[in-house]
C-alpha cells in the first residue's frame, strides 16, 4: 500500500459536503478549482461554432426562403432543416459561453448526442429528398458521406460516455480517499 499524500488533505476534507449548509460552498470550492483548468482556446472554440452555426443557419435559411418557385419543396425542406441544424450549433455555442463552468466532459458529451442526432437528421433529409425528387444516382454520394459522418459521431458518443464514465469514478474515489485520510 502506498503511503497517503497529505499535501492536499485539508483541501480534500474542505471539498467533501457533509451537511447541506457546506454543499453551496462544495460546488463553489469545485466549480473554482475547475476554472483554473478550462483552457484558453475553449472560448475560441465555442465561438468558431457558434460563428459557422450562424453562418449556415443564416445561408441555408436565405436558400430556402428565397429559391424560386421551380425549386422542389423537398429541396426546399432539406435546406430548412439544415438552417435548423446550424440554428441549433449556434445555441449550442452560446450555452457553452454564458455557462463557462468547466464541466468538460458533459460538454463534450451533449455536443456528440448532438452531432448523432443532427448528421442522423441530415441523412435521413438527404435520403428522403433525393428519393422524392427522384435522383437517387445524385443523391448517393452524400448519403454515404452522411453514413460514415454518423459512424464517426456515434465514435466520438462512445468516447464521451466512456470519459463521463471515468471522471464519475474518479470522483468517487476521491471522495472515498478523503474519507480515509479524515480517519486517520
Amino acid at each position: 500500500m502506498t503511503k497517503p499524500n497529505d499535501d492536499h488533505r485539508e483541501e480534500l476534507l474542505n471539498l467533501e459536503p457533509s451537511d447541506p449548509r457546506l454543499r453551496d460552498r462544495h460546488q463553489k470550492a469545485i466549480a473554482d478549482h475547475l476554472e483554473k483548468f478550462r483552457p484558453g482556446f475553449g472560448t475560441i472554440r465555442y465561438a468558431a461554432v457558434g460563428l459557422a452555426g450562424l453562418v449556415g443557419a443564416l445561408v441555408c435559411g436565405s436558400l430556402s426562403l428565397t429559391e424560386p418557385a421551380s425549386t422542389p419543396m423537398p429541396i426546399r425542406a432539406l435546406l430548412a432543416l439544415f438552417a435548423l441544424i446550424g440554428l441549433g450549433w449556434s445555441v449550442f455555442a452560446g450555452w457553452g459561453l454564458a455557462r463557462r463552468r468547466g464541466d468538460y466532459a458533459a460538454e463534450r458529451a451533449l455536443a456528440a448526442k448532438m452531432a448523432f442526432g443532427f448528421t442522423l437528421a441530415a441523412v435521413m433529409g438527404l435520403s428522403f429528398a433525393s428519393s422524392l425528387t427522384g435522383k437517387d444516382a445524385q443523391g448517393a454520394p452524400l448519403i454515404a458521406t452522411g453514413l460514415g459522418l454518423l459512424v464517426l459521431a456515434s465514435v466520438l458518443l462512445t468516447n464521451a460516455r466512456i470519459e463521463q464514465a471515468e471522471l464519475a469514478i474518479r470522483e468517487q474515489i476521491l471522495r472515498l480517499e478523503a474519507r480515509l485520510l479524515d480517519r486517520n
